[in-house]
């Protein structure tokens, strides 16, 4: 009896500003990705997965990496030039994902407590 194989769907080419500063600098600068992986203290199948879209998980890798390159981290990281933002401006919208759970829908009793920032 034959076996069916599936076919697999292409995947998407994944545009992130990672990704395309990171592509940018290795073509300006003459860089492999084995020389970023050096430079990163990553494996070369971590820059591979840069350059094909996967977010980067290790900051502390891209921070080497920007160092070493003379980039500003955050815009390697996301394109936007500046100093991040502080967490006494950041909202709690900005801190956090709101979900949506189906197993918090029912009656509760609420408490509601005010919060102010500790100073730092």
């Amino acid at each position: 009896m034959p076996t069916s194989k599936k076919k697999r769907t292409p995947r998407k080419p994944v545009t992130s500003p990672f990704k395309k500063n990171l592509q940018g600098l290795m073509k300006e600068k003459g860089l492999t990705a084995k020389r970023v992986a050096e430079l990163s203290g990553v494996s070369p199948t971590v820059v591979q997965n840069w350059l094909t879209g996967s977010v980067p998980h290790n900051f502390l890798a891209v921070a080497s990496l920007s160092t070493a390159l003379g980039v500003d981290f955050q815009w390697l990281l996301t394109g936007v030039h500046g100093a991040a933002p502080t967490l006494n401006a950041l909202s709690l919208s900005e801190l956090f994902e709101i979900e949506t759970d189906p197993s918090f829908s029912g009656l509760f009793m609420l408490e509601a407590k005010r919060l102010k920032r500790k100073s730092e």
